[in-house]
């Protein structure tokens, strides 16, 4: 079936935790780290973040008397400790902070700015991915070249040990493929790194090896992947936040899941945290599971009549891209309509409910 025909299996998850976000703060991220415990922090504009886990410890966020930290992303390693981030910082400035259990700090040091993912692996490695601003620099004037911070940022993702030196950095050691975003970033359950950049391909990174697993994913700038031995998911992305794709490995079969409020209403996560097969949603100030196996068990058997392929997802995306009532041209200051590209008769878009538009 094509891509653009293909139904979406509605679905209702169940919320099975509420988020204690203070008055006047809003969600800022969430993550799962390697004991499998979800952490998200709450955001104030005119204080320093909460951090919350889902045991009910609520975390401090003062590494010392001079320092709040206002975009934290957060990390639990294995033996108790904490990894707590500063998503932006500048050229010089610490911005990733050890903590023993008892939250005392430990170390700090220089992770770069416009950090937009944090994943501690089971061996206590820590895997950063970037958005724009830290690939291509944020700060005027920039910092001059070969500074200490150019190693990080435009490395795009990189892998670092538990004090911070550099073991892999893919856009340094792989320049053919450069990463200018950084959409999706998961472990799966081998410790294998995987990725959707902003140039939507699926990659990942295991040891400094690079396998490019498709060279455009289903999904136009996912938000969150899920990856097991058998299946992907994709979360999120471009017009599509309350669209779940999930491929079957082997044969890259797809089929498309919507997420669903009890009033039939879209459910569009706001954010979304995964690590090996979990996925943990958040929405409506709620925690929604939303693991690989429930996704399945909500899709029921598959087959030839319900599943498309990749190849026709991403047909559709580059179809859906061309079609223009109009093209601006520009030549110097001067700039001129021309023509687009009509939609053909046969090639209507999608009709999900989706509305496409996220919650605040």
């Amino acid at each position: 079936m094509r891509y653009r025909d293909l139904p979406a299996v509605h679905f209702t998850p169940n919320a099975y935790a509420n988020l204690p976000v203070p008055d006047e703060a809003t969600v800022g991220t969430i993550s799962i780290s390697p004991s499998g415990k979800a952490t998200w922090t709450a955001h104030r504009s005119d204080r320093p973040s909460l951090i919350f886990a889902e045991d009910g410890t609520v975390i401090p966020l003062h590494p010392s008397e001079k320092i709040g930290i206002s975009f934290p992303l957060v990390q639990q390693f294995r033996d108790g400790r904490w990894l707590v981030i500063e998503a932006r910082t500048d050229p010089v400035t610490p911005n990733a902070f050890v903590f023993d259990a008892d939250f005392r700090l430990l170390r700090a040091f220089y992770l770069g700015d416009g950090i937009q993912a944090v994943l501690v692996g089971q061996n206590n490695r820590i895997w950063v991915g970037y958005f724009d601003e830290g690939i291509f620099g944020a700060f005027n004037p920039q910092p001059p070249k070969g500074h200490m911070s150019y190693r990080y940022g435009p490395s795009g993702l990189l892998r670092c040990d538990d004090n911070g030196k550099i073991e892999f950095s893919y856009n340094t050691q792989h320049p053919s493929k450069p990463i200018g975003d950084i959409g999706a970033l998961t472990l799966d359950e081998t410790g294998t790194a995987w990725f959707c950049p902003d140039t939507d391909f699926l990659a990942s990174v295991s040891g400094d090896h690079v396998d490019y697993a498709l060279p455009k994913a289903p999904v136009a700038m996912a938000e969150a992947i899920s990856v097991s031995r058998d299946y992907i998911a994709f979360f999120g992305g471009y017009q599509k936040s309350s669209m779940v794709a999930v491929m079957h490995r082997a044969s890259q079969r797809l089929r498309l899941v919507q997420l669903h409020r009890p009033d039939g209403d879209t459910l569009s996560p706001i954010r979304i945290a995964t690590r090996g097969t979990r996925a943990i949603a958040v929405a409506d100030n709620r925690l929604f599971r939303l693991d690989q196996q429930v996704l399945l068990d909500a899709l029921g058997p598959w087959t030839g009549a319900n599943t498309s392929d990749v190849e026709s997802a991403v047909q559709y995306l580059n179809e859906e891209e061309s079609y223009s009532p109009y093209y601006v041209i520009y030549r110097g200051s001067t700039a001129k309509k021309s023509p687009g590209k009509p939609r053909p008769p046969e090639n209507q878009p999608r009709k999900d409910e989706d509305t496409g538009q996220q919650e605040p």
